[in-house]
């Protein structure tokens, strides 16, 4: 032992962590808490997305298409379309070839 370590008017150094006040206990408690909130809202969020992205259409309003088809054709017309001009398949795959 040393003997200065017993000398009057010297204090002992504590290895004990300084006490922690009440409103700190609180802090560190709140703290997992809160993360956990922020992650259950994460979730939620998610799941509402994925509800969103595979909803099941229930009834025929929603079967409808949002833009209707131009009088005088289907709405089978709009996706397929029609080739500008009057030449033939052997044609358009000629030119094709020459361009690539």
């Amino acid at each position: 032992m040393n003997p200065e370590s017993f000398a009057p008017g010297r204090q002992r150094r504590s290895s004990r962590k300084p006490q922690q006040t009440p409103l700190s206990l609180q802090e560190e408690i709140q703290a997992p808490k809160l993360q956990i909130a922020h992650m259950e809202e994460a979730i939620q969020a998610r799941r509402e997305d994925e509800v969103k992205a595979y909803h099941v259409l229930q009834s025929p309003v929603e079967l409808k298409p949002r833009r209707q088809p131009p009088p005088g054709k289907t709405a089978m017309q709009m996706i397929q379309g029609q080739w500008p001009g009057e030449e033939t398949t052997e044609q358009l795959l000629a030119q094709l070839k020459a361009l690539g």
